[in-house]
């Protein structure tokens, strides 16, 4: 009939659908909060609870009513809350967090006891965002006021985080909001890690996520540092980007009881993880001047270049125009000098993965153009390391006893008349190589010309009466019709052979006078030599410098072959030789020169005649018929 009543699902399913779309925080309240002031109050409660009752009206009735009901606020000022409280809604802020952050902001001026005409700029700020019509700037805004009122957080993202140690901060607007501090230490946190910028003053710019500050203060206590001994300090502006967890102030002063003097440079600091005292990399600092000289900075060792500092690792450094000097002394003038880039300086040694370095002899030298450097501070011992990579596969070369020499490791002891040239320890290696400047081998010419139908010397030979010798990699390629990346691992090679000089950096090619002369050996055109002592030993000391008298001391020489053609021969005694200046040496033991046999105590070779002086032999042996 027709006042029958009956059961309908489709109604029951709509009006359960509007019960839960009226309960979600989002939707709660669809209409625009009234200006009345209790009516406002009775909405934003009733919005806040349906959205978390937990939370929600607790908040309300200990944190804001008492706010809003009392007199600190204008009817004006009341009626701009509202209005962007309104504006949140159209925009579908959420309660939680955004408008829980927006009112508690509202009823931190009168808790905090700041003045109105504070927070009339902090609201004309907020105004100008509301205006502007972007969600995530005002998003933005507010969380950082929510932040700043909680615990003095500047920024906050899922990784860094920037807080003032001082609550003492105004609002201000100026075409932007701005957030003013007086002096204070801002402090970066991250990944377990914490950087400070101690007594600075600055302005925050919310919307942008900039720090502008004027004077602060960096330490090295994090490394383990005095903060009253290691420190950089400016008074001057400067900026950071609080969306970062780095930042870098340039023309700081930075004092160190290292130095007797105040440097000048630039101080970076970087939050890590995992960082503590030992390990620490930062802060750090660079020194403007790279020719600063420091004398003693180990007893007998001068340092001249700039300086850096890496957490508590103190650096010195220099560049490719103007390298870094490391520079050993023996009887008060300089004997050992190392050039590169960067060196370690730490309590125990100094260190470096790449230096060049002249060992003086008289008006001559051992040099080598790239190895690693080990000094050990308590037991005053240096290594100088090869490494068989780039240009450390190269020989040293010794002008003075002009040879190419092939081995690991040199070494010296601070005072010790002695340095020595051999393997290093628990390396499976136990053979070293010296050749002569002059030395040739046809055998060993022709395996550089590989499936190449030019030999690479006679290529670089070609190219070099273009320009002198001297050019760039890129211009060889083009000549060769080569790319570079080609043409590079040849140049190194060549360089380790003493062909030429390779600067990698630049790319810059030198040819050396080897180069056209193995080309002249190879035609028959020019006298060379295959003068080559190789030495086999197993305690690691292949070769020993008297630096008393410059004596080349080389062990484990078996044989000294001085002649392919005329067939001689030398067999040391003990197999010990003693190599002098300009490839001269002094032996004991057998000479065999074809069917002529010598035995003696002491023979003296000298290179630049080619013949031995027989000076103590005990019996030779002719051809007999």
């Amino acid at each position: 009939s027709r006042n029958t009543r009956y059961f309908s699902p489709y109604r029951s399913f709509a009006v359960m659908l509007g019960i839960a779309l009226l309960a979600l925080p989002g939707l709660a309240q669809t209409k625009p909060f009234p200006t009345d002031q209790a009516l406002f109050l009775q909405e934003m409660t009733t919005f806040l609870v349906a959205a978390d009752k937990k939370e929600g009206r607790p908040f309300m009735e200990e944190v804001f009513t008492p706010v809003w009901n009392g007199a600190y606020y204008s009817a004006a000022q009341r009626l701009r809350i509202v209005e962007v409280a309104n504006f949140m809604l159209k925009k579908r802020f959420d309660a939680f967090p955004h408008f829980r952050d927006y009112l508690a902001s509202v009823a931190a001026f009168p808790n905090g006891g700041r003045s109105a005409t504070e927070f009339d700029a902090w609201m004309q700020g907020l105004d100008k965002l509301v205006q502007d019509g972007r969600k995530q700037n005002v998003v933005a805004f507010i969380a950082t006021c929510a932040g700043l009122f909680t615990n003095n957080t500047l920024l906050a993202s899922p990784s860094t985080a920037w807080r003032s140690r001082s609550s003492a901060f105004t609002f201000a607007f100026d075409s932007v909001p701005l957030v003013k501090f007086a002096r204070t230490d801002l402090v970066c946190t991250a990944k377990g890690d914490s950087a400070v910028i101690f007594g600075t003053s600055g302005t925050f710019f919310p919307t942008s996520g900039m720090w502008r500050g004027t004077a602060g203060r960096v330490t090295w206590e994090r490394a383990g540092l005095k903060p009253t001994a290691t420190f950089a300090e400016w008074d001057h502006p400067y900026e950071v980007r609080m969306k970062s967890s780095a930042f870098e102030v340039d023309s700081v002063e930075f004092n160190d009881p290292y130095f007797e003097r105040t440097m000048m440079g630039k101080v970076s600091d970087k939050v890590l993880a995992n960082v503590d005292e030992d390990n620490a990399s930062y802060p750090r600092f660079e020194s403007y001047d790279t020719r600063m000289r420091i004398r003693d900075i180990v007893e007998g060792i001068d340092f001249e270049g700039g300086f850096s500092m890496q957490g508590a690792k103190l650096q010195g450094y220099g560049t490719k125009e103007q390298p870094a000097f490391l520079s050993f002394y023996r009887d008060k003038r300089p004997f050992i000098i190392a050039r590169g880039l960067r060196f370690s300086i730490e309590p125990e040694r100094i260190t470096s993965d790449n230096v060049s370095i002249q060992i003086k002899l008289e008006n001559d030298s051992l040099y080598h153009p790239s190895v690693s450097l080990r000094f050990l501070r308590d037991k005053k011992f240096l290594s100088l390391i090869k490494k068989e990579e780039g240009l450390s596969k190269a020989p040293f070369y010794n002008t003075y006893h002009q040879m190419d020499m092939f081995f690991e490791v040199l070494t010296w002891k601070q005072g010790d008349p002695v340095v020595q040239m051999g393997n290093l320890q628990g390396s499976t290696q136990t053979r070293a190589s010296f050749e002569s400047f002059d030395y040739f081998k046809e055998k060993r010419y022709m395996a550089m010309l590989g499936i190449d139908a030019v030999h690479p010397l006679v290529r670089l030979n070609d190219f070099s009466k273009q320009n002198g010798g001297k050019f760039y990699a890129q211009e060889f390629a083009v000549f060769s019709r080569m790319q570079k990346q080609e043409v590079i691992p040849l140049l190194i090679d060549m360089a380790n052979k003493g062909y030429l000089m390779y600067d990698p950096e630049n790319e810059w090619v030198e040819v050396k006078p080897r180069l056209r002369q193995h080309i002249l050996n190879s035609a028959g055109k020019q006298d060379y030599d295959v003068l080559q002592f190789n030495s086999n030993v197993d305690d690691g000391v292949n070769a020993s410098l008297n630096l008393l008298n410059n004596d080349l001391t080389m062990k484990g020489v078996a044989r000294i072959i001085m002649s392919d053609s005329q067939d001689v021969r030398i067999f040391p005694a003990d197999r010990t030789i003693t190599i002098k200046k300009g490839r001269d040496f002094t032996f004991g033991g057998n000479i065999q020169a074809g069917k002529l046999s010598y035995h003696g105590k002491e023979y003296y070779f000298h290179y630049a005649p080619f013949t031995i002086d027989l000076l103590n032999v005990e019996r030779g042996q002719g051809p007999t018929r």
